[in-house]
Protein backbone atom coordinates (compact mmCIF):
# COMPACT_ATOMS: atom_id res chain seq x y z
CA UNK A 1 0.00 0.00 0.00
CA UNK A 2 1.41 3.36 -1.06
CA UNK A 3 1.94 5.98 1.62
CA UNK A 4 3.79 8.73 -0.20
CA UNK A 5 0.99 10.41 -2.15
CA UNK A 6 -0.23 13.93 -1.48
CA UNK A 7 -3.88 14.99 -1.40
CA UNK A 8 -5.43 18.40 -1.15
CA UNK A 9 -8.92 19.35 0.02
CA UNK A 10 -9.98 22.92 -0.74
CA UNK A 11 -12.71 23.86 1.72
CA UNK A 12 -13.81 27.47 1.07
CA UNK A 13 -15.78 27.89 4.31
CA UNK A 14 -15.24 28.34 8.05
CA UNK A 15 -17.13 25.42 9.60
CA UNK A 16 -14.49 22.77 9.02
CA UNK A 17 -15.12 21.09 12.38
CA UNK A 18 -18.79 20.68 11.45
CA UNK A 19 -18.09 19.10 8.06
CA UNK A 20 -18.25 15.32 8.69
CA UNK A 21 -17.61 14.53 5.02
CA UNK A 22 -14.20 16.20 5.24
CA UNK A 23 -13.41 14.61 8.60
CA UNK A 24 -14.22 11.16 7.23
CA UNK A 25 -12.28 11.69 4.01
CA UNK A 26 -9.10 12.56 5.86
CA UNK A 27 -9.39 9.41 7.97
CA UNK A 28 -9.58 7.26 4.85
CA UNK A 29 -6.98 9.16 2.79
CA UNK A 30 -4.29 9.13 5.48
CA UNK A 31 -3.34 5.53 4.76
CA UNK A 32 -2.34 6.55 1.21
CA UNK A 33 -0.20 9.52 2.12
CA UNK A 34 -0.26 13.10 3.33
CA UNK A 35 -3.52 15.06 3.44
CA UNK A 36 -3.57 18.84 3.32
CA UNK A 37 -6.65 21.00 3.82
CA UNK A 38 -6.95 24.68 3.05
CA UNK A 39 -9.90 26.33 4.79
CA UNK A 40 -10.99 29.65 6.28
CA UNK A 41 -11.10 30.82 9.88
CA UNK A 42 -13.25 33.43 11.64
CA UNK A 43 -12.84 32.72 15.39
CA UNK A 44 -16.49 31.65 15.84
CA UNK A 45 -16.08 27.89 15.34
CA UNK A 46 -14.28 25.29 17.47
CA UNK A 47 -10.85 23.97 16.61
CA UNK A 48 -10.65 21.24 14.01
CA UNK A 49 -10.78 17.56 14.88
CA UNK A 50 -7.94 16.01 12.87
CA UNK A 51 -4.94 13.86 13.62
CA UNK A 52 -1.48 15.41 13.76
CA UNK A 53 -0.63 13.89 10.37
CA UNK A 54 -3.19 16.11 8.61
CA UNK A 55 -1.94 19.53 7.56
CA UNK A 56 -4.62 22.20 7.98
CA UNK A 57 -3.86 25.61 6.47
CA UNK A 58 -6.23 28.31 7.65
CA UNK A 59 -6.78 31.58 5.82
CA UNK A 60 -7.97 34.28 8.19
CA UNK A 61 -11.04 36.29 7.21
CA UNK A 62 -10.34 39.99 7.88
CA UNK A 63 -12.16 41.15 11.06
CA UNK A 64 -13.98 44.01 9.31
CA UNK A 65 -15.29 41.74 6.56
CA UNK A 66 -16.28 39.17 9.14
CA UNK A 67 -18.13 41.82 11.18
CA UNK A 68 -20.02 43.10 8.14
CA UNK A 69 -21.17 39.68 6.99
CA UNK A 70 -22.53 38.86 10.44
CA UNK A 71 -24.37 42.16 10.80
CA UNK A 72 -25.86 42.63 7.33
CA UNK A 73 -28.17 40.02 5.86
CA UNK A 74 -26.77 38.61 2.63
CA UNK A 75 -23.39 40.26 3.15
CA UNK A 76 -21.76 36.82 3.45
CA UNK A 77 -21.64 36.89 -0.35
CA UNK A 78 -19.01 39.63 -0.06
CA UNK A 79 -16.65 37.01 1.33
CA UNK A 80 -16.61 34.93 -1.82
CA UNK A 81 -14.53 37.32 -3.99
CA UNK A 82 -12.08 37.63 -1.10
CA UNK A 83 -11.95 33.85 -0.72
CA UNK A 84 -11.41 33.43 -4.45
CA UNK A 85 -8.43 35.78 -4.45
CA UNK A 86 -7.02 34.23 -1.27
CA UNK A 87 -7.22 30.74 -2.73
CA UNK A 88 -5.68 31.81 -6.02
CA UNK A 89 -2.77 33.26 -4.07
CA UNK A 90 -2.51 30.00 -2.12
CA UNK A 91 -2.25 27.95 -5.32
CA UNK A 92 0.29 30.29 -6.87
CA UNK A 93 2.40 30.01 -3.75
CA UNK A 94 2.04 26.22 -3.45
CA UNK A 95 1.90 25.05 -7.06
CA UNK A 96 5.62 24.58 -7.60
CA UNK A 97 6.21 23.07 -4.15
CA UNK A 98 3.65 20.26 -4.16
CA UNK A 99 2.34 17.77 -6.68
CA UNK A 100 -1.01 16.43 -5.53
CA UNK A 101 -2.18 13.00 -6.62
CA UNK A 102 -5.77 14.15 -6.24
CA UNK A 103 -7.48 17.42 -5.35
CA UNK A 104 -11.00 17.75 -3.93
CA UNK A 105 -12.56 21.13 -4.65
CA UNK A 106 -15.45 21.63 -2.24
CA UNK A 107 -18.48 23.24 -3.90
CA UNK A 108 -18.21 25.50 -6.92
CA UNK A 109 -15.83 28.07 -5.42
CA UNK A 110 -13.42 25.40 -4.18
CA UNK A 111 -13.64 23.59 -7.51
CA UNK A 112 -12.97 26.69 -9.64
CA UNK A 113 -9.85 27.60 -7.69
CA UNK A 114 -8.60 24.00 -7.78
CA UNK A 115 -9.39 23.39 -11.45
CA UNK A 116 -7.46 26.46 -12.63
CA UNK A 117 -4.24 24.90 -11.35
CA UNK A 118 -4.87 21.14 -11.37
CA UNK A 119 -6.23 18.65 -13.86
CA UNK A 120 -7.09 15.77 -11.53
CA UNK A 121 -9.82 17.47 -9.48
CA UNK A 122 -13.04 16.03 -8.12
CA UNK A 123 -15.94 18.45 -7.62
CA UNK A 124 -16.98 17.60 -4.05
CA UNK A 125 -20.48 19.00 -3.58
CA UNK A 126 -21.77 19.70 -0.07
CA UNK A 127 -24.09 22.63 -0.86
CA UNK A 128 -25.80 23.29 -4.19
CA UNK A 129 -26.20 26.86 -5.42
CA UNK A 130 -26.48 28.35 -8.87
CA UNK A 131 -24.13 31.32 -8.87
CA UNK A 132 -21.23 32.79 -10.82
CA UNK A 133 -18.87 30.22 -9.33
CA UNK A 134 -21.01 27.38 -10.64
CA UNK A 135 -21.05 29.00 -14.09
CA UNK A 136 -17.25 29.19 -14.01
CA UNK A 137 -17.09 25.56 -12.87
CA UNK A 138 -19.14 24.47 -15.86
CA UNK A 139 -17.04 26.58 -18.22
CA UNK A 140 -13.87 24.98 -16.88
CA UNK A 141 -15.48 21.56 -17.24
CA UNK A 142 -16.57 19.10 -14.58
CA UNK A 143 -15.46 15.56 -15.34
CA UNK A 144 -15.90 13.97 -11.89
CA UNK A 145 -18.36 14.88 -9.17
CA UNK A 146 -18.98 13.39 -5.73
CA UNK A 147 -22.44 14.39 -4.52
CA UNK A 148 -25.32 13.21 -2.33
CA UNK A 149 -27.92 12.39 -5.00
CA UNK A 150 -28.72 12.32 -8.70
CA UNK A 151 -31.26 15.13 -8.25
CA UNK A 152 -28.65 17.45 -6.78
CA UNK A 153 -26.17 16.62 -9.55
CA UNK A 154 -28.77 17.44 -12.20
CA UNK A 155 -29.62 20.69 -10.44
CA UNK A 156 -25.97 21.75 -10.65
CA UNK A 157 -24.88 20.39 -14.00
CA UNK A 158 -28.07 19.60 -15.91
CA UNK A 159 -29.67 16.27 -16.78
CA UNK A 160 -27.54 15.75 -19.90
CA UNK A 161 -24.17 16.41 -18.29
CA UNK A 162 -21.72 13.53 -18.80
CA UNK A 163 -19.65 14.04 -15.66
CA UNK A 164 -18.90 10.81 -13.82
CA UNK A 165 -20.94 10.87 -10.62
CA UNK A 166 -20.05 9.16 -7.36
CA UNK A 167 -22.63 8.96 -4.63
CA UNK A 168 -21.04 10.33 -1.46
CA UNK A 169 -23.54 10.67 1.39
CA UNK A 170 -22.91 13.04 4.27
CA UNK A 171 -22.85 10.02 6.55
CA UNK A 172 -20.52 8.56 9.20
CA UNK A 173 -18.00 5.77 8.81
CA UNK A 174 -19.79 2.84 10.41
CA UNK A 175 -17.33 1.22 12.77
CA UNK A 176 -19.77 -0.05 15.38
CA UNK A 177 -23.53 0.19 15.73
CA UNK A 178 -25.44 0.06 19.03
CA UNK A 179 -26.27 -3.43 20.18
CA UNK A 180 -29.85 -4.49 20.83
CA UNK A 181 -28.87 -4.81 24.47
CA UNK A 182 -28.18 -1.06 24.52
CA UNK A 183 -31.25 -0.27 22.44
CA UNK A 184 -33.58 -2.27 24.67
CA UNK A 185 -32.30 -0.43 27.74
CA UNK A 186 -33.15 2.96 26.28
CA UNK A 187 -35.75 5.17 27.82
CA UNK A 188 -38.53 5.53 25.23
CA UNK A 189 -39.01 9.19 26.07
CA UNK A 190 -35.69 10.93 25.29
CA UNK A 191 -35.90 13.05 22.15
CA UNK A 192 -32.80 14.65 20.62
CA UNK A 193 -32.15 17.41 18.13
CA UNK A 194 -28.50 17.19 17.06
CA UNK A 195 -27.14 20.07 15.03
CA UNK A 196 -26.97 23.84 14.80
CA UNK A 197 -29.50 25.20 17.33
CA UNK A 198 -31.34 27.84 15.34
CA UNK A 199 -34.99 28.82 14.72
CA UNK A 200 -34.50 28.07 11.01
CA UNK A 201 -34.69 24.38 11.96
CA UNK A 202 -38.24 24.73 13.35
CA UNK A 203 -37.02 24.11 16.89
CA UNK A 204 -39.84 26.11 18.43
CA UNK A 205 -42.30 23.64 16.91
CA UNK A 206 -40.25 20.74 18.26
CA UNK A 207 -40.34 22.28 21.72
CA UNK A 208 -44.08 22.94 21.46
CA UNK A 209 -44.54 19.22 20.81
CA UNK A 210 -43.46 18.57 24.41
CA UNK A 211 -46.60 20.36 25.59
CA UNK A 212 -48.71 17.75 23.75
CA UNK A 213 -46.73 14.77 25.05
CA UNK A 214 -46.83 13.13 28.47
CA UNK A 215 -44.59 14.64 31.12
CA UNK A 216 -42.02 11.85 30.97
CA UNK A 217 -40.92 13.02 27.50
CA UNK A 218 -37.83 15.23 27.41
CA UNK A 219 -36.01 17.00 24.58
CA UNK A 220 -32.31 17.82 24.37
CA UNK A 221 -31.05 20.43 21.91
CA UNK A 222 -27.43 19.54 21.20
CA UNK A 223 -25.17 21.81 19.19
CA UNK A 224 -23.90 25.31 18.63
CA UNK A 225 -26.30 28.06 19.72
CA UNK A 226 -25.97 31.83 19.71
CA UNK A 227 -26.27 33.64 23.04
CA UNK A 228 -29.29 35.57 21.74
CA UNK A 229 -31.29 32.50 20.71
CA UNK A 230 -30.41 30.63 23.89
CA UNK A 231 -31.71 33.51 25.97
CA UNK A 232 -34.87 33.64 23.86
CA UNK A 233 -35.53 29.95 24.47
CA UNK A 234 -34.86 30.27 28.20
CA UNK A 235 -37.38 33.12 28.40
CA UNK A 236 -40.08 31.50 26.27
CA UNK A 237 -39.93 27.99 27.73
CA UNK A 238 -38.90 28.66 31.31
CA UNK A 239 -41.39 26.11 32.69
CA UNK A 240 -40.01 23.31 30.50
CA UNK A 241 -36.44 24.06 31.55
CA UNK A 242 -37.41 24.30 35.21
CA UNK A 243 -39.36 21.03 34.92
CA UNK A 244 -36.29 19.31 33.44
CA UNK A 245 -38.12 18.46 30.23
CA UNK A 246 -36.01 20.69 27.96
CA UNK A 247 -32.21 20.92 27.89
CA UNK A 248 -29.61 22.81 25.86
CA UNK A 249 -26.16 21.28 25.48
CA UNK A 250 -23.81 23.37 23.34
CA UNK A 251 -20.63 21.40 24.03
CA UNK A 252 -18.77 20.00 21.02
CA UNK A 253 -18.82 16.28 20.22
CA UNK A 254 -16.10 14.96 17.93
CA UNK A 255 -17.09 12.92 14.89
CA UNK A 256 -15.76 9.67 16.38
CA UNK A 257 -17.90 10.08 19.53
CA UNK A 258 -21.23 11.00 17.94
CA UNK A 259 -22.71 7.48 17.87
CA UNK A 260 -21.69 6.89 21.49
CA UNK A 261 -23.40 10.14 22.48
CA UNK A 262 -26.61 9.60 20.50
CA UNK A 263 -27.21 5.93 21.27
CA UNK A 264 -28.70 6.72 24.68
CA UNK A 265 -31.55 8.73 23.15
CA UNK A 266 -34.64 7.23 21.61
CA UNK A 267 -35.76 9.50 18.75
CA UNK A 268 -34.00 12.00 16.48
CA UNK A 269 -35.66 15.17 15.14
CA UNK A 270 -34.90 16.71 11.75
CA UNK A 271 -37.00 19.71 10.69
CA UNK A 272 -36.75 22.96 8.74
CA UNK A 273 -38.78 26.16 8.85
CA UNK A 274 -39.62 26.47 5.16
CA UNK A 275 -41.60 29.64 5.81
CA UNK A 276 -38.25 31.42 5.93
CA UNK A 277 -37.05 32.47 2.45
CA UNK A 278 -33.46 31.38 3.14
CA UNK A 279 -34.69 27.86 3.91
CA UNK A 280 -37.26 27.33 1.16
CA UNK A 281 -34.83 26.50 -1.63
CA UNK A 282 -33.67 23.42 -3.50
CA UNK A 283 -30.47 23.07 -1.51
CA UNK A 284 -32.38 22.68 1.76
CA UNK A 285 -35.26 20.63 0.37
CA UNK A 286 -32.98 18.16 -1.43
CA UNK A 287 -30.19 17.88 1.12
CA UNK A 288 -29.87 14.50 2.89
CA UNK A 289 -29.18 15.91 6.33
CA UNK A 290 -26.04 14.84 8.14
CA UNK A 291 -28.04 14.59 11.36
CA UNK A 292 -30.34 12.04 9.67
CA UNK A 293 -27.35 9.80 8.91
CA UNK A 294 -26.03 10.21 12.45
CA UNK A 295 -29.41 9.14 13.81
CA UNK A 296 -29.36 6.09 11.50
CA UNK A 297 -25.88 5.07 12.68
CA UNK A 298 -26.96 5.42 16.29
CA UNK A 299 -30.01 3.22 15.74
CA UNK A 300 -32.42 6.12 16.27
CA UNK A 301 -35.69 6.34 14.35
CA UNK A 302 -36.04 9.72 12.64
CA UNK A 303 -38.97 12.11 12.90
CA UNK A 304 -38.64 14.74 10.21
CA UNK A 305 -40.13 16.89 7.49
CA UNK A 306 -41.48 15.31 4.32
CA UNK A 307 -38.97 16.75 1.84
CA UNK A 308 -36.86 15.26 -0.95
CA UNK A 309 -33.67 15.06 1.08
CA UNK A 310 -35.20 12.98 3.89
CA UNK A 311 -36.98 10.35 1.79
CA UNK A 312 -34.59 7.63 2.96
CA UNK A 313 -36.47 7.70 6.26
CA UNK A 314 -39.52 6.40 4.41
CA UNK A 315 -37.55 4.16 2.03
CA UNK A 316 -35.97 2.21 4.90
CA UNK A 317 -38.95 2.52 7.26
CA UNK A 318 -36.58 4.27 9.64
CA UNK A 319 -39.12 6.65 11.13
CA UNK A 320 -41.93 8.99 10.09
CA UNK A 321 -42.03 12.12 7.93
CA UNK A 322 -44.75 14.75 8.28
CA UNK A 323 -45.81 17.52 5.92
CA UNK A 324 -45.55 20.47 8.29
CA UNK A 325 -43.50 21.25 11.37
CA UNK A 326 -46.20 21.86 13.97
CA UNK A 327 -46.15 20.89 17.63
CA UNK A 328 -49.28 18.76 17.58
CA UNK A 329 -48.28 16.93 14.38
CA UNK A 330 -44.79 16.24 15.77
CA UNK A 331 -46.25 14.85 19.00
CA UNK A 332 -48.69 12.57 17.11
CA UNK A 333 -45.93 11.28 14.81
CA UNK A 334 -43.70 10.56 17.81
CA UNK A 335 -46.47 8.39 19.23
CA UNK A 336 -46.67 6.46 15.95
CA UNK A 337 -42.94 5.80 16.00
CA UNK A 338 -42.93 4.57 19.58
CA UNK A 339 -45.85 2.24 18.84
CA UNK A 340 -43.62 0.38 16.32
CA UNK A 341 -40.30 1.31 17.79
CA UNK A 342 -38.14 -1.78 17.13
CA UNK A 343 -39.32 -1.94 13.53
CA UNK A 344 -38.12 1.62 12.94
CA UNK A 345 -34.84 0.93 14.75
CA UNK A 346 -34.19 -1.96 12.36
CA UNK A 347 -34.89 0.34 9.43
CA UNK A 348 -32.45 2.92 10.78
CA UNK A 349 -29.69 0.32 11.15
CA UNK A 350 -30.30 -0.95 7.59
CA UNK A 351 -30.06 2.60 6.27
CA UNK A 352 -26.84 3.10 8.21
CA UNK A 353 -25.24 0.02 6.65
CA UNK A 354 -26.34 1.07 3.16
CA UNK A 355 -24.92 4.58 3.50
CA UNK A 356 -21.68 3.72 5.28
CA UNK A 357 -19.35 6.51 4.14
CA UNK A 358 -16.35 4.21 3.79
CA UNK A 359 -18.16 1.93 1.37
CA UNK A 360 -18.88 4.81 -0.98
CA UNK A 361 -15.59 6.65 -0.66
CA UNK A 362 -13.60 3.48 -1.30
CA UNK A 363 -14.86 3.50 -4.87
CA UNK A 364 -13.16 6.85 -5.43
CA UNK A 365 -10.00 5.42 -3.88
CA UNK A 366 -9.95 2.41 -6.19
CA UNK A 367 -10.42 4.44 -9.36
CA UNK A 368 -8.41 7.58 -8.72
CA UNK A 369 -5.67 6.66 -6.28
CA UNK A 370 -4.60 3.05 -6.90
CA UNK A 371 -5.96 -0.44 -6.54
CA UNK A 372 -5.10 -0.87 -2.88
CA UNK A 373 -8.70 -0.45 -1.77
CA UNK A 374 -9.78 -3.56 -3.66
CA UNK A 375 -9.77 -5.72 -0.55
CA UNK A 376 -11.78 -3.16 1.40
CA UNK A 377 -14.17 -2.84 -1.51
CA UNK A 378 -14.84 -6.57 -1.55
CA UNK A 379 -15.51 -6.57 2.17
CA UNK A 380 -17.95 -3.67 2.18
CA UNK A 381 -19.69 -4.30 -1.12
CA UNK A 382 -19.44 -2.68 -4.54
CA UNK A 383 -21.17 0.67 -4.89
CA UNK A 384 -21.52 1.43 -8.61
CA UNK A 385 -21.32 5.03 -9.82
CA UNK A 386 -24.44 6.53 -11.33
Amino acid sequence: MSGDKKFLIVFPDEWLSYAPTILNMTCLLEKYGKVSIVAFWDDTHPSHDFSDSVEVIFIKIPPLLNFIRHKIRGAWRLCKPFKFMALIYFFIRKKLRYKYALVFGVDSLGYVCSRIFHRNVIFLSLEVERDIWLLLSRLLGVEKIAIQSVARKEFLLGSNNKAQMYLLPNSPIVNKVPSWEIINKRSRSKLIYFGNISPIYALNACIEALLSLDEQYVLTLKGFVTKEYQEELLDCYDSLFMGKRLFIDNSYVSEKNIVHYLQDFSLGLCFYDLSRPQMNNFNVRSSPSGKMYNYFSSGLPVLGLNILGLQDVTLFNAGVLIDKAEGGAIASAAGLIFSRYNEHVQGALKASAHYDFKKHFDLICTQFIDNTCAESKEESGNVPPF
